[in-house]
């Protein structure tokens, strides 16, 4: 009997594509399977063009691809979920008109180069400040790994309307900004520029090729720039200038947008002014039809910035927000000496008022005093809940979307029945979670159950995005109760684990169990932020208006909600359950 030869796959290394450096697979109409997965035999792929497929998310070859530098996933409409990229230092990724998309998981990216990334019309990943604050964490990291070569850049352009207070100078009002120039500006801690604009487009082309700029991977329709002048003279450029462009042939940029981009001194414009400047004037100039710049802003970068980004203990505000103009930069946080009934913490900071000058500020904190009182609990309590915090609470609609597409919700009392069913099943399935962590917040626990409701979400973008919200708000409560002994040692043990997926139910009842909050008090914020996700998203979706949302909310959590916990709170995990089914997220 003759023996049938085993069929050979397109990815076979007999078709000597191990070579292959740029690969084009746009419009294709991919979905996942065999022939995505095989990707990854590519090993000296640099530019992959995915754009325009059916594929809801990369397939995990794609993380073995460690030259890939370009990756175009434009207009892939099914798109929900962009993770698993490699971690290539140098990465160009554009997922412009992904509208689906509501998952990126920057954390992976553990070196930042030369990396830009592209989001327009992403909204799903933008809802409230979940992008924003994903934003300013890729650029944060990417200065904590330090800017001494002239050849690093980091750019990102989002859904966004509003220049971040953390932009010190800042033009509310068309495309330019002057700034005059403290004294010794140029002090050898001096490292460059965050540069922000908000654009928008007035009117829209029809794409002809003829009238596109080409650049080295694509061709553009539209194209922002950033010019610099100092003493009134324009900068002689070394190299390009700092620019962004994309191409309305995937995407009709219908709202406001963002574009932050980080600027080396020596990178673009030399180093023979720097000593002779007192003013720098920022242009930022457009082509293409309709293109307008809304505002501007630039923030002057220090050595000093980036120590107190690299200051993992921070209580105090040195995160994007400032309240102020003045810049505080953490330069000192030390324990200075413990005692019995008490540990001191000795703070500098190091304000920088608009002349220039430095002042200097120590604050003491009686920690293990402050941390056991009643006070101290109440403003955690509120910190918890309130959506600024980066915890990537916003990451999805809870399937709201899809009712509104299916027709299911309409109105503000289709909404109401929505939500009353969301907190149902949130109540039956997930409270048990909180519930059980808070009691008993250590490791074991949270790996038990873990597993436990790993197996019981069984809808894979449901379990994916709770684990992704988890870890996020493990990593941000690391950060910012990190002067808590008890909160430190266990945190620490559970992010080290490495078995641990940190779904959002238990990750949440953990943290408020770690912080002395009582289970009823975690059960029923738990209720509260869920019914308030789900309401920034009708909101968002224009279903209700803001007052609408605010008064359909008091009244759900004073009668629906409230009930809903009571029937459902302090129950052990063997009783979780999903009591109703809800439309695919």
């Amino acid at each position: 009997m003759q023996k049938v030869k085993k069929p050979v796959t397109f990815w076979s290394p007999s078709f000597g594509l191990c070579n292959l450096t740029d690969l084009n697979l746009s419009n294709c109409k991919l979905r996942e399977g065999a022939f995505l997965n095989g990707l990854g035999v590519l090993s000296s792929l640099v530019a992959l063009n995915l754009s325009g497929n059916n594929f809801v998310s990369l397939p995990s070859s794609i993380r073995s691809l460690v030259k890939l530098e370009n990756i175009n996933v434009e207009n892939c409409k099914r798109l929900t979920e962009l993770s698993g990229l490699p971690s290539n230092s140098k990465l160009d990724v554009r997922a412009d008109g992904c509208s689906s998309l509501e998952i990126f998981n920057a954390s992976e990216l553990n070196v930042l180069e030369k990396s830009y990334f592209n989001f327009l019309n992403c909204f799903k990943l933008n809802d409230n400040q979940s992008l924003l604050n994903m934003s300013f964490e890729m650029l944060k990291k990417f200065l904590r790994q330090g800017t001494s070569s002239a050849r690093e850049t980091f750019q990102i352009a989002i859904p966004g309307s509003e220049i971040p207070k953390w932009f010190s100078h800042q033009s509310n009002v068309g495309s330019s900004l002057t700034i005059d120039l403290p004294p010794l500006w140029n002090n050898g801690k001096f490292m460059g520029y965050a540069l922000c604009a908000v654009f928008v487009l007035d009117e829209h082309c029809v794409v002809d090729e003829h009238d596109t700029f080409q650049f080295k991977t694509f061709h553009a329709t539209h194209h922002l720039v950033c010019r610099l002048k100092h003493n009134g003279k324009q900068l002689e450029v070394c190299g390009t200038q700092p620019a962004f462009r994309f191409s309305e042939k995937f995407c009709q940029v219908d709202s406001d947008h963002l574009w932050m981009f980080y600027v080396s001194r020596d990178k673009y414009f030399g180093t023979d002014w720097h000593n002779s400047c007192s003013q720098i004037e920022f242009l930022f100039e457009t082509r293409g039809p309709g293109l307008k710049v809304k505002k501007c802003g630039v923030r002057l970068i220090y050595k000093q910035d980036v120590q107190a980004l690299q200051s993992e203990s921070a209580t105090v505000n040195t995160s994007i927000f400032p309240v102020e103009e003045d810049v505080i930069n953490m330069i000192d946080d030390n324990v200075t000496h413990t005692s019995s009934d008490m540990t001191l913490h000795q703070r500098e900071w190091q304000l920088v008022d608009s002349n220039g000058f430095s002042h200097s500020v120590g604050i003491n904190e009686d920690i293990t005093k402050r941390s056991s009182s009643d006070s101290f609990l109440q403003w955690t309590q509120w910190q918890l809940l309130d959506s600024i915090l980066p915890t990537g609470g916003f990451t999805h609609s809870f399937g709201l979307e899809a009712a509104i597409q299916a027709r299911m919700v309409s109105s503000p009392e289709d909404l109401q029945t929505f939500i009353i069913r969301l907190l149902e099943n949130t109540g039956s399935l997930l409270l048990p979670f909180v519930y059980s962590t808070t009691i008993s917040p250590n490791l074991e626990t949270t790996r038990k159950l873990d597993k436990m409701l790993d197996a019981m979400l069984t809808d894979e973008v449901v379990r994916k995005a709770s684990i992704s919200k988890g870890t996020e708000l493990m990593r941000v409560a690391a950060a910012v109760y990190a002067e808590i002994p008890s909160v430190t040692s266990t945190m620490e043990a559970c992010l080290s684990s490495g078995d641990v997926s940190f779904h959002h139910a238990h990750a949440f009842g953990l943290i408020c169990g770690l912080l002395g909050l009582d289970s009823t008090t975690t059960q029923r914020a738990y209720m509260f932020i869920t019914m308030r996700d789900v309401i920034s998203a009708a909101t968002r979706l224009n279903l209700v208006g803001p007052l609408g949302a605010a008064v359909l909310q008091h009244k759900i959590a004073s009668g629906a909600a409230e009930a809903i916990l009571n029937r459902w709170k302090d129950r052990p995990v063997e009783e979780a359950s999903q009591a109703l089914s809800l439309p695919q997220i």
